[in-house]
């Protein structure tokens, strides 16, 4: 049997009268309830779709290090060779101005 009356009582403060507890039935079709399953299942798909760009996001960041791990590699190489550069530059100075005695 079809209700044909819904009621819902409401207070700020305590009711005046014992209302007892009934419990209530609503019907899956409803419109709202609809909306709300269509939203929570539009909700996962976003989620799931977060979890594609955060991979991608990721791996851009995991790939990026990589590269500037080897440009420093690179950059050490470079500097170490450099600083055998001078000191071989230094030794030959000293020795073309080394005053014999």
């Amino acid at each position: 049997m079809e209700p044909m009356y819904y009621l819902a009582v409401c207070s700020l403060g305590k009711l005046q009268k014992n209302i007892p507890p009934r419990s209530a039935y609503l019907d899956s079709t409803d419109g709202l309830i609809l909306e709300g399953k269509q939203e929570i299942a539009r909700l996962g798909e976003w989620g799931k779709g977060l979890e594609g760009v955060i991979g991608e996001r990721d791996r851009t960041i995991r790939d990026l290090q990589s590269k500037m791990r080897q440009e420093m590699d690179l950059r050490d190489r470079a500097i170490r060779e450099l600083q055998n550069r001078l000191v071989q530059e230094v030794g030959l100075r000293d020795q073309l101005f080394r005053i014999p005695k």
